[in-house]
């Protein structure tokens, strides 16, 4: 399908041509109108660069991070906005309570002070019998947390394994404990914590590494990084970018614009079924040398939803323009607003180095 490129400038100039023909008089200061008009749509949506992984993109300066799921050298890392505080009291309650949910608590430590704690919990088991074969010995959980930022919250797990002594809880169980703790907060801030340096949204790192929410760690570019980072734009509420790296096609897997949106039978599914959806449009489109596709559909009125993602499944970047939970309008942006928003954004998608 040819590539069909649709922005305010195209629209704002069929008004100008009929403005041309009714009076030459005012074709300098039209045109200039129009112009500044999409010049300043795009300055908007595009004013400040937001890196991810090893990736950036350009994003709205007034927006906020939403939750990111993050796998680096072999670390699974959550990381929540504005969720230090909330997480030092769920800390505390899961102490109180002696539980977080079916795992027992063990121990909460002060590794930095207002900087990084430890939660140590135990997972359901038993020292007589293995939950399988392959599973052998009392499994903990360390899930270390710290701040970066004024109070974003990272979560990084490690995992603790003590194994029975003749299929009993071992006799010096609590001096096992504190060693594998210890040996296990120690190897993760020499591995991951100790290697991190907080930066703002706007630093954009000209060395190797990888980008993290208000974070970054330098590193000598091959290491393995996963990342899925959630922007909201603060001047739209029911906009919302989502840029994933680090990915593949698993074997068997469709590309973009061959595959389903959806996992069959899913929620979303069922939703789009429900609501038929139909395309706005979809096809090759290669970004900054990167090989690609995008589709872009619509459904019940303003909701809009737009993917473009990397003929290898490395890279994906995907808009939603939808309803909020209060809001049964849908988006208050026009498809032409949606599509200039993409069509300025899209572009600006890079590999950082």
């Amino acid at each position: 399908m040819p590539k069909m490129k649709i922005s305010r400038l195209m629209f704002y100039s069929t008004i100008l041509t009929s403005v041309m023909l009714s009076s030459c008089s005012q074709h300098a200061q039209s045109y200039s109108t129009v112009e500044n008009s999409a010049s300043n749509t795009a300055t908007y949506w595009t004013e400040q660069p937001f890196c991810s992984g090893r990736y950036q993109i350009n994003l709205p300066a007034n927006r906020k991070g939403g939750t990111s799921w993050i796998k680096y050298n072999g670390w699974q890392i959550t990381v929540r906005p504005d969720y230090w505080n909330k997480s030092v009291e769920l800390a505390s309650k899961i102490q109180e309570l002696g539980h977080n949910g079916s795992d027992i608590f063990i121990e909460n430590r002060t590794i930095v002070p207002n900087k990084a704690i430890a939660m140590v919990t135990q997972a359901p088991g038993s020292w007589e019998h293995s939950v399988s074969k392959h599973l052998k010995g009392m499994l903990y959980y360390v899930d270390y947390r710290f701040k970066l930022s004024k109070n974003d919250a990272y979560t990084v797990r490690a995992f603790v394994r003590i194994m029975p002594v003749n299929g009993k809880e071992p006799p010096n169980l609590k001096q096992l404990e504190k060693s594998k703790v210890d040996e296990a907060i120690r190897y993760l801030q020499d591995d991951f914590f100790n290697k991190m340096r907080d930066r703002s949204e706007s630093d954009i790192p000209q060395q190797q590494g990888v980008c993290l929410t208000e974070g970054f760690i330098a590193d000598k570019g091959s290491e393995p990084f996963w990342g899925r980072a959630g922007i909201k734009i603060k001047d739209y509420k029911d906009v919302y970018a989502e840029l994933t790296t680090g990915g593949s096609l698993e074997e068997g897997d469709k590309p973009l614009l061959e595959r389903d949106l959806f996992t069959k039978d899913s929620a979303l599914d069922k939703l789009f079924s429900w609501a038929k959806y139909s395309t706005i449009r979809k096809g090759k489109r290669n970004i900054n040398g990167m090989a690609g596709s995008e589709k872009l559909v619509k459904w019940q009125g303003n909701r809009y939803l737009f993917i473009w993602e990397k003929d290898d499944g490395s890279v994906r970047f995907k808009m939603t323009f939808r309803t909020s939970n209060n809001n049964s309008a849908g988006s208050p942006l026009s498809e032409k607003e949606a599509l200039t928003a993409w069509d300025a954004i899209l572009p600006t998608l890079k590999k950082r180095i």
